[in-house]
């Protein structure tokens, strides 16, 4: 995930997405290329008697196809963490479902816990980055940390 701050007056944004290094066009080109050859490879051993080898290659794209299409639908997920005067809104789109919370930003604190960053206050958390590196996720307490008093 890359994350990008955009700033516009006394708002400010810091959005994390995935880094998507294939363009949905690129996806399908890859998947077709990739079951042509194994139906071809697999239509070889046919052609010599192993007929066996053709229910497992489908499988083997079946599989492909579903881990592809999970890769889609997570492909638009993004984390947005907002300072808007004395709110934080933290919104999260996670496969097609958006969730918002919003905090008082005198309130919340941002706190390491393990590997994971959380936002808490009152009783709530968000945990923040959940799909970013450590190393990424430590540079993005350390931009958060610019906007709290903790």
């Amino acid at each position: 995930m890359e994350g990008t701050q955009l700033a516009t007056g006394a708002k400010r944004t810091v959005l994390v997405r995935p880094n998507c290094s294939l363009s949905p066009l690129g996806r399908r080109c890859f998947l077709i290329l990739i079951a042509g050859v194994t139906f071809a490879v697999a239509a070889g051993f046919a052609w010599f008697g192993a007929w066996p080898v053709l229910p497992f290659a489908g499988l083997e794209i079946g599989v492909l196809v579903w881990a592809f299409r999970e890769v889609e639908r997570h492909a638009d997920d993004y984390e947005k963490i907002s300072f808007v005067g004395d709110r934080v809104l933290v919104e999260r789109r996670d496969g097609g479902c958006v969730i918002r919370h919003e905090f008082n930003r005198h309130w919340a604190r941002l706190q390491p816990d393990g590997g994971a960053l959380k936002l808490r206050s009152h009783g709530r958390e968000v945990e923040l980055g959940r799909r970013l590196a450590p190393e990424v996720r430590q540079n993005l307490l350390v931009e958060l940390r610019k906007h709290f008093n903790n």
